[in-house]
């Protein structure tokens, strides 16, 4: 029973816990539920980890984490190991996954700091599986009264009580902004991740490592504070439906048996890009770099101007060693005649040179190449770059499947499975 105060909604009482909801946030709920957005443009984020501190929760059932909660928030009190802190985790049960309901991942810290103890709880959720059931659907702003009002439903059915407000305006501490672009023109997933491959990131973005997986459908560019993701998101559905552990995201259980629902072309395709800012640090400071006041406030992410800065920031960079690579795209002749037009005072023999070095790229990527040169400094590349650079990249000569996928990206349209927006199919 629904009792209405003032400007208030009680939805329900635990516990001698209320859950007090604003009226304003109840009646955008109910309205956009079920519903799609006026607003066309996607909101591209789909992992959020939120620390909430100890005095904006209550957990109601500390039973239900692993070990028991009950020797963090009331004595007697677990004695702290040797590393500093201790924690309880709750996940999904085995009920939820098989109902197909999607749950948040709960840890609950205790840790020591110089002024004394420290309680916190992290959840950890995919926003757009926390709506839909799944994440091939993508986000608008006006959603966030929803999921706010989701994540503290959610969090009352596990046993934690926690206000909209202190939700609103919890700290983020990992964030995962995303894109899911589609193909009906018979252009696959891993036509396009076997370009991006061939390019070098770690030194434009000071990455540790890139990793090609899955047998070609998916690539990332690795390091310890954030990681930049390419996968076939159809093959990532049927790799979780074998195992978990082979799909490239985590928690599929609700959305396993969602291709089968829908009626959708036979040559449909859809690539996912992720960014994957995993440190507070780390998101501080690529919004710093964009220009964006580095907040680390969830209602302050949750917007899409920020989503489209930051997943733009990570794939120009990406465009442009894949300029390099277009280079070959062109007739050889003619690739030969346009750099002796545009370098007048480059040999012919230095223009044989970065024919041939533009003709190894295309077949083992520039890693390839720097690997073939055994140049561990970087300097004959260094160098190499400096004359490719001269010559004067052609407006038409960039790779066209990576082209098409590039306007996807700036269309920054809304991706809908059940209803295949025309603005993100590429043709």
């Amino acid at each position: 029973m629904k009792l209405q105060i003032s400007r208030f909604i009680i939805l329900s009482i635990f516990q001698n816990f209320v859950i007090i909801f604003p009226l304003g946030s109840f009646d955008t709920f109910n309205s956009t539920k079920g519903k799609h957005n006026a607003d066309t443009y996607s909101h591209m984020i789909d992992t959020i980890v939120m620390d909430l501190e100890k005095s904006t929760f209550d957990i109601m059932e500390p039973d239900r984490f692993t070990p028991s909660a009950r020797g963090i928030i009331e004595p007697p009190f677990i004695k702290m190991g040797s590393g500093g802190y201790l924690k309880c985790i709750q996940n999904p049960t085995n009920g939820d996954k098989k109902c197909g309901v999607y749950m948040p991942r709960l840890t609950l810290f205790k840790n020591i700091r110089q002024t004394g103890y420290s309680i916190f709880l992290r959840v950890e959720f995919s926003a757009p599986k926390m709506l839909f059931n799944n994440n091939f659907d993508e986000l608008h702003d006006n959603d966030f009264d929803e999921l706010i009002y989701v994540i503290c439903k959610r969090l009352h059915d596990m046993g934690v009580m926690v206000e909209t407000r202190s939700l609103r305006s919890a700290n983020i501490s990992s964030i995962h902004f995303s894109k899911n672009v589609a193909f009906t023109d018979y252009t696959t997933s891993s036509m396009i991740i076997n370009e991006l491959q061939k390019i070098d990131l770690n030194k434009r973005l000071d990455l540790s490592r890139t990793v090609f997986r899955n047998n070609g459908h998916a690539l990332s560019f690795h390091c310890n504070s954030y990681e930049v993701v390419f996968y076939d998101k159809l093959r990532d559905i049927k790799q979780a439906k074998k195992s978990e552990k082979r799909a490239i995201e985590t928690d599929n259980y609700p959305q396993l048996n969602i291709l089968a629902s829908e009626p959708l072309p036979k040559q449909f395709e859809l690539l996912r890009l992720e960014v994957r800012l995993n440190t507070k640090k780390k998101i501080k400071s690529i919004l710093d770099s964009i220009g964006i006041e580095p907040s680390l406030k969830l209602s302050d992410l949750f917007n899409k101007e920020v989503s489209k800065s930051v997943v733009h920031h990570f794939w120009e960079k990406i465009f442009a060693e894949i300029e390099l690579l277009s280079l070959n795209q062109i007739d050889h002749e003619y690739l030969f005649n346009l750099i002796r037009m545009n370098n007048p005072d480059m040999g012919d023999q230095k223009i044989l040179q970065l024919i041939g070095t533009i003709v190894l790229i295309d077949q083992i990527g520039i890693r390839g190449l720097r690997s073939l040169l055994r140049d561990k400094s970087g300097q004959k590349w260094r160098a190499m770059k400096k004359s490719l650079d001269r010559i004067g990249l052609p407006k038409n000569g960039k790779i066209r499947l990576i082209t098409s996928y590039a306007r996807a990206l700036e269309s920054f349209s809304t991706f809908k499975l059940d209803d295949m927006n025309p603005n993100i199919i590429c043709s």
